[in-house]
């Protein structure tokens, strides 16, 4: 496979991997926000929590599986000498964590 090919395929697996991250941080917002109600409403909120946290370490593992994609295409290009915040900018990606 040649460079461009690479390089095509590695943008389209960091593609699917920001929206791998950006869906788990809707859940994690959205089920924070459940359990936020639950608790007004005086409901038991201890499986809601577990589940919770278990997506919370799911999107940290998206994130860093992002950052890894994201570091080997800024190789791939030869971005090596700038920081990963400076290769998530030029790639247009939030690191907002």
């Amino acid at each position: 496979m040649d460079l461009a090919a690479n390089r095509a395929t590695a943008l389209r697996h960091l593609e699917l991997a920001n929206r791998h991250v950006s869906q788990g941080r809707q859940r994690v917002d959205r089920q924070a926000a459940l359990i936020t109600r639950l608790e007004r409403d005086g409901h038991d909120t201890k499986q809601g929590k577990m589940l919770l946290e278990e997506m919370k370490i799911t999107l940290a593992l998206q994130i860093e599986d992002r950052d890894r994609i994201l570091e080997n295409l800024a190789r791939a290009i030869d971005f090596t000498d700038l920081s990963l915040e400076d290769n998530l900018e030029i790639v247009g990606v939030s690191r907002a964590e």
